[in-house]
Protein backbone atom coordinates (compact mmCIF):
# COMPACT_ATOMS: atom_id res chain seq x y z
CA UNK A 1 0.00 0.00 0.00
CA UNK A 2 1.53 3.39 -1.04
CA UNK A 3 2.40 5.51 1.80
CA UNK A 4 -0.20 7.92 1.25
CA UNK A 5 -2.97 5.85 1.45
CA UNK A 6 -1.62 4.20 4.68
CA UNK A 7 -1.61 8.04 6.39
CA UNK A 8 -5.38 7.77 4.85
CA UNK A 9 -6.14 4.41 6.54
CA UNK A 10 -4.24 5.48 9.81
CA UNK A 11 -6.44 8.75 10.10
CA UNK A 12 -10.09 6.99 9.52
CA UNK A 13 -8.75 4.80 12.08
CA UNK A 14 -7.50 7.63 14.64
CA UNK A 15 -11.29 9.55 13.71
CA UNK A 16 -13.29 6.48 14.15
CA UNK A 17 -11.27 5.68 17.52
CA UNK A 18 -12.10 8.86 19.35
CA UNK A 19 -15.30 8.89 18.37
CA UNK A 20 -16.20 5.63 19.70
CA UNK A 21 -14.04 6.14 22.74
CA UNK A 22 -15.95 9.91 23.18
CA UNK A 23 -12.91 11.54 22.45
CA UNK A 24 -14.11 14.38 20.48
CA UNK A 25 -11.94 17.01 22.05
CA UNK A 26 -9.34 14.39 20.04
CA UNK A 27 -11.57 14.71 16.95
CA UNK A 28 -11.49 18.56 16.96
CA UNK A 29 -7.89 18.67 17.11
CA UNK A 30 -8.01 16.79 14.08
CA UNK A 31 -9.77 19.82 12.66
CA UNK A 32 -7.56 21.79 14.17
CA UNK A 33 -4.16 20.52 12.85
CA UNK A 34 -6.66 20.32 9.93
CA UNK A 35 -6.17 16.36 9.09
CA UNK A 36 -9.63 16.53 8.34
CA UNK A 37 -11.79 19.26 6.37
CA UNK A 38 -15.24 17.38 6.11
CA UNK A 39 -17.29 15.61 8.22
CA UNK A 40 -18.32 11.80 7.29
CA UNK A 41 -20.77 11.54 9.65
CA UNK A 42 -22.50 8.04 10.06
CA UNK A 43 -24.53 6.31 13.41
CA UNK A 44 -23.50 7.83 16.04
CA UNK A 45 -25.95 9.89 18.25
CA UNK A 46 -27.21 13.59 17.65
CA UNK A 47 -25.71 14.59 20.97
CA UNK A 48 -22.66 13.42 20.02
CA UNK A 49 -22.44 15.05 16.88
CA UNK A 50 -23.58 18.29 17.76
CA UNK A 51 -20.51 17.99 20.57
CA UNK A 52 -18.28 17.65 17.66
CA UNK A 53 -19.80 20.96 16.38
CA UNK A 54 -19.39 22.36 19.60
CA UNK A 55 -15.36 21.73 20.02
CA UNK A 56 -14.88 22.70 16.27
CA UNK A 57 -15.97 25.50 16.08
CA UNK A 58 -13.96 26.38 20.17
CA UNK A 59 -10.92 25.53 18.35
CA UNK A 60 -10.95 27.13 15.13
CA UNK A 61 -13.57 25.90 12.77
CA UNK A 62 -16.74 28.02 12.81
CA UNK A 63 -20.16 26.30 12.79
CA UNK A 64 -20.37 28.58 9.21
CA UNK A 65 -18.16 25.97 7.51
CA UNK A 66 -20.30 23.20 7.81
CA UNK A 67 -22.95 25.61 6.17
CA UNK A 68 -21.08 26.68 3.89
CA UNK A 69 -19.98 22.83 3.21
CA UNK A 70 -23.59 21.85 2.83
CA UNK A 71 -24.85 24.59 0.61
CA UNK A 72 -22.22 23.16 -1.76
CA UNK A 73 -23.09 19.58 -1.48
CA UNK A 74 -25.16 18.15 -4.25
CA UNK A 75 -26.50 15.08 -2.42
CA UNK A 76 -26.67 14.28 1.46
CA UNK A 77 -27.17 10.53 1.96
CA UNK A 78 -28.95 10.27 5.40
CA UNK A 79 -27.84 6.38 6.17
CA UNK A 80 -29.90 4.60 8.55
CA UNK A 81 -32.66 8.29 9.54
CA UNK A 82 -30.73 8.45 12.99
CA UNK A 83 -28.90 11.93 12.19
CA UNK A 84 -30.30 15.42 11.52
CA UNK A 85 -29.28 18.83 12.03
CA UNK A 86 -30.59 21.78 10.35
CA UNK A 87 -27.55 22.43 8.11
CA UNK A 88 -28.62 19.63 6.19
CA UNK A 89 -31.64 21.48 4.86
CA UNK A 90 -28.60 23.34 2.86
CA UNK A 91 -28.06 20.57 1.07
CA UNK A 92 -29.27 20.63 -2.86
CA UNK A 93 -30.41 16.96 -2.50
CA UNK A 94 -31.25 14.60 0.57
CA UNK A 95 -31.81 11.14 0.14
CA UNK A 96 -32.53 8.40 3.06
CA UNK A 97 -31.57 5.24 2.70
CA UNK A 98 -33.67 3.18 5.51
CA UNK A 99 -31.49 -0.28 6.51
CA UNK A 100 -34.24 -1.15 9.17
CA UNK A 101 -37.70 -1.79 7.03
CA UNK A 102 -40.91 -1.45 9.16
CA UNK A 103 -38.91 0.01 11.95
CA UNK A 104 -38.24 3.26 9.84
CA UNK A 105 -41.75 3.67 8.64
CA UNK A 106 -43.37 3.31 11.58
CA UNK A 107 -41.44 6.33 13.10
CA UNK A 108 -38.23 5.04 14.49
CA UNK A 109 -34.94 7.07 13.83
CA UNK A 110 -33.84 10.33 14.19
CA UNK A 111 -33.64 12.10 10.65
CA UNK A 112 -37.19 13.77 10.76
CA UNK A 113 -39.97 13.74 8.69
CA UNK A 114 -39.73 12.07 5.15
CA UNK A 115 -41.07 15.00 2.99
CA UNK A 116 -37.12 16.50 4.13
CA UNK A 117 -36.24 14.31 1.12
CA UNK A 118 -36.61 14.10 -2.38
CA UNK A 119 -36.00 10.48 -2.65
CA UNK A 120 -36.31 7.63 -0.47
CA UNK A 121 -35.03 3.95 -0.33
CA UNK A 122 -35.28 0.74 1.57
CA UNK A 123 -33.57 -2.34 2.09
CA UNK A 124 -36.96 -3.53 2.26
CA UNK A 125 -36.73 -5.06 -1.54
CA UNK A 126 -40.43 -6.36 -1.28
CA UNK A 127 -41.69 -2.90 -0.37
CA UNK A 128 -45.47 -2.22 -2.30
CA UNK A 129 -44.93 -5.89 -2.97
CA UNK A 130 -46.33 -6.93 -0.05
CA UNK A 131 -49.39 -5.51 1.58
CA UNK A 132 -47.23 -6.51 5.42
CA UNK A 133 -44.70 -3.77 5.38
CA UNK A 134 -45.47 0.04 6.31
CA UNK A 135 -44.83 2.57 4.09
CA UNK A 136 -46.06 5.29 5.87
CA UNK A 137 -47.58 6.63 2.93
CA UNK A 138 -44.51 7.43 0.68
CA UNK A 139 -42.83 6.00 -2.01
CA UNK A 140 -40.01 3.79 -1.55
CA UNK A 141 -36.91 2.41 -3.93
CA UNK A 142 -36.09 -0.79 -2.69
CA UNK A 143 -31.89 -1.11 -2.97
CA UNK A 144 -29.41 -3.60 -1.19
CA UNK A 145 -26.14 -2.98 0.70
CA UNK A 146 -23.30 -2.37 -1.31
CA UNK A 147 -20.15 -4.62 -1.14
CA UNK A 148 -17.05 -3.76 -2.81
CA UNK A 149 -15.56 -7.71 -3.02
CA UNK A 150 -12.48 -5.92 -3.75
CA UNK A 151 -11.93 -4.88 -0.41
CA UNK A 152 -12.36 -7.75 1.29
CA UNK A 153 -9.50 -10.03 1.53
CA UNK A 154 -10.13 -13.44 0.81
CA UNK A 155 -8.67 -16.57 2.64
CA UNK A 156 -9.38 -20.10 1.66
CA UNK A 157 -10.85 -21.83 4.29
CA UNK A 158 -11.58 -25.46 6.09
CA UNK A 159 -14.54 -26.96 4.76
CA UNK A 160 -14.31 -29.15 7.96
CA UNK A 161 -15.19 -26.44 10.34
CA UNK A 162 -18.33 -24.83 11.27
CA UNK A 163 -20.08 -21.51 9.53
CA UNK A 164 -19.61 -18.52 11.82
CA UNK A 165 -21.33 -15.50 12.10
CA UNK A 166 -21.49 -12.31 14.64
CA UNK A 167 -25.45 -11.04 14.87
CA UNK A 168 -26.88 -8.61 17.28
CA UNK A 169 -29.93 -10.50 19.06
CA UNK A 170 -31.86 -7.74 19.65
CA UNK A 171 -30.93 -3.53 19.45
CA UNK A 172 -34.70 -2.24 20.56
CA UNK A 173 -37.84 -3.78 21.79
CA UNK A 174 -40.46 -4.81 20.10
CA UNK A 175 -42.35 -2.14 18.12
CA UNK A 176 -46.56 -2.58 17.64
CA UNK A 177 -48.17 -0.55 14.63
CA UNK A 178 -51.79 -1.43 13.93
CA UNK A 179 -52.24 -4.53 15.79
CA UNK A 180 -48.70 -5.86 14.40
CA UNK A 181 -45.43 -7.04 16.82
CA UNK A 182 -42.35 -5.87 14.38
CA UNK A 183 -39.44 -7.61 16.54
CA UNK A 184 -35.44 -8.49 15.26
CA UNK A 185 -33.77 -11.81 15.46
CA UNK A 186 -35.23 -13.08 19.15
CA UNK A 187 -38.60 -13.44 17.28
CA UNK A 188 -37.79 -13.85 13.82
CA UNK A 189 -34.99 -16.46 14.00
CA UNK A 190 -36.93 -19.65 14.99
CA UNK A 191 -37.02 -20.79 11.59
CA UNK A 192 -33.39 -21.27 11.41
CA UNK A 193 -33.11 -23.17 14.33
CA UNK A 194 -32.95 -26.44 12.59
CA UNK A 195 -31.00 -25.14 9.80
CA UNK A 196 -27.50 -26.70 10.56
CA UNK A 197 -29.57 -30.34 10.70
CA UNK A 198 -31.29 -30.26 7.63
CA UNK A 199 -27.88 -28.74 5.57
CA UNK A 200 -25.69 -31.28 7.60
CA UNK A 201 -23.36 -28.27 8.07
CA UNK A 202 -22.13 -26.96 11.68
CA UNK A 203 -22.63 -23.38 12.35
CA UNK A 204 -21.29 -21.54 15.41
CA UNK A 205 -22.68 -17.72 16.48
CA UNK A 206 -21.55 -15.13 18.62
CA UNK A 207 -24.80 -13.38 19.78
CA UNK A 208 -24.58 -9.86 21.18
CA UNK A 209 -27.46 -7.43 23.03
CA UNK A 210 -28.95 -5.84 25.78
CA UNK A 211 -30.26 -8.58 27.74
CA UNK A 212 -29.71 -12.11 25.20
CA UNK A 213 -31.57 -14.88 26.65
CA UNK A 214 -30.86 -17.86 24.56
CA UNK A 215 -34.24 -19.69 24.09
CA UNK A 216 -34.61 -23.07 25.31
CA UNK A 217 -35.26 -24.59 21.58
CA UNK A 218 -31.82 -23.32 20.33
CA UNK A 219 -30.18 -24.61 23.32
CA UNK A 220 -31.66 -27.58 22.64
CA UNK A 221 -29.85 -27.71 19.67
CA UNK A 222 -26.88 -26.65 20.97
CA UNK A 223 -23.65 -29.65 21.31
CA UNK A 224 -22.17 -29.78 24.97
Amino acid sequence: MPDSAREIENLVYAYAERIDAGDYAGVAELFEKKKIRAFGISNYASWQILEIFHLCDAHGMPRQNLADACAECDVYFNLSNMNWIPEFELCRRRILVDTDPAFTQIGFGMGGPFSRYQRLFTYGENVHNRTSMPTAGQNWLPTRQPVVLSQWKMNHGDPTKPITTIMNWSSYPDREFEGRVFGQKNREFPPYYDLPQETQVSMEMAIGGPGVVISPALRARTPP
